[in-house]
């Protein structure tokens, strides 16, 4: 029987998105089944969501710091790498000093080495020259890579690494479940007395409420229409959640701040939502999208969102715009709320997705596989 080689997964975060840990458990069977174990390093893991225990992630997590970068974490950062000696070390990004501590120790005792990375040539950190040279450099040690989307390939073939040794997936939520709720809600009387109270549109907007995810460009779009033409979903958390509030009790905007939800109310929401905007000024790993499509919303996804290129099927499950173009904005807004009820209904838009997050951790096992 062969020796179980460890894979250590160098990381953010894990504990923040049900998504995230769904793959990396997926991960951790799937390389269990070719004699792997699946570990996690995460570097920048908040404490309040570390401490839970009802998280459910497989694979072993070890927390190195709340506090990045300091020279007692980044130490302790270090000995983990040491005190597991593993195998594989599988490298989430290379624009932290933890990656480059992580492909320095690899080098010095001879491992191999994964990347996986999501960023094309326009999300990425750092697009300068000089940082450019410095990803050469890194992607050139490394023996395999995984990746979500075609842009983010497209840029690592840029960085000098052959096609051949790039596993491309989709960066997906967990479609199924998506899918599956979204049949329900559907159909329940909850679905249809909320649908029933607002007789306009309903916009959604998802994730974290900051001006990197676009939102303070949806809010002053918003502030262009009549409350009555409309009605808005605000779906998440984050500094703006104040502003958001306040332009809602001024009526400056139409909605209600739902606040973070867990993934079943969510999806609900998602549901009875006729048009989700993600208006995103840089985004290269977003799964609101595929989160979106997954419960039949039609989707105005940002083109700095590299996710969007793979899942956005203009007319048939959404529209992708530049949401620094305040015209272009406003004038699909503007189509989109008087034309809402000539959208595709919400079993085609669910069914216009077709990857799947299994289809995804594969893509990741496969590229660790090559080298183990």
């Amino acid at each position: 029987m062969n020796k179980t080689k460890k894979c250590l997964f160098i990381t953010e975060m894990v504990l923040s998105e049900h998504a995230k840990i769904s793959i990396f458990n997926l991960i951790s069977q799937q390389l269990l089944e070719k004699n792997l174990e699946f570990e996690i390093v995460s570097y920048n893991e908040k404490a309040a969501f570390f401490k839970k225990q009802s998280h459910r992630l497989i694979p072993k997590l070890y927390q190195t710091c709340f506090r990045r970068h300091g020279l007692k974490e980044l130490c302790h950062f270090f000995s983990i790498i040491r005190k597991t000696q593993p195998d594989i070390l599988l490298i989430g990004g290379y624009g932290h000093i933890e990656n480059w501590l992580a492909w320095i120790w690899a080098i010095l005792n001879n491992k191999s080495m994964v990347l996986w990375t999501g960023a094309g040539e326009a999300t990425t950190e750092h697009p300068n020259v000089i940082y450019k040279f410095l990803k050469k450099i890194f992607v050139s040690q490394v023996h395999s890579f995984a990746t979500y989307g075609v842009n983010a390939q497209e840029y690592l073939i840029d960085l000098g690494v052959k096609q051949e040794n790039i596993f491309r997936g989709v960066n997906v939520s967990d479609i199924d479940f998506f899918k599956s709720q979204m049949r329900l809600h559907a159909k329940s009387p909850e679905y249809r007395k909320n649908r029933s109270q607002i007789d306009r549109p309903i916009l959604a907007f998802v994730g974290r409420f900051e001006n990197i995810k676009g939102l303070d460009l949806l809010m002053d779009q918003l502030k262009r229409f009549s409350i009555d033409e409309y009605y808005c979903y605000f779906l998440g958390d984050g500094t703006l959640s104040t502003v958001v509030q306040n332009l809602i009790a001024e009526k400056q905007i139409s909605g209600k701040d739902f606040g973070r939800l867990n993934r079943k109310d969510l999806a609900k929401r998602l549901t009875e939502a006729d048009v989700v905007v993600a208006p995103s000024r840089n985004d290269p790993f977003s799964r609101v999208v595929s989160e979106s499509i997954s419960c039949g919303c039609y989707t105005i996804a940002s083109i700095h969102d590299d996710a969007a290129y793979d899942l956005i099927v203009p007319g048939i499950n959404g529209e992708l715009i530049d949401p620094l173009n305040s015209d272009e904005f406003r004038d699909v807004l503007d189509k989109l709320i008087l034309t809402y009820k000539k959208l595709p209904n919400i079993d085609e838009i669910s069914q216009s997705i077709e990857y799947s997050i299994t289809d995804y951790a594969k893509q990741v096992s496969s590229s660790i596989n090559s080298v183990s």
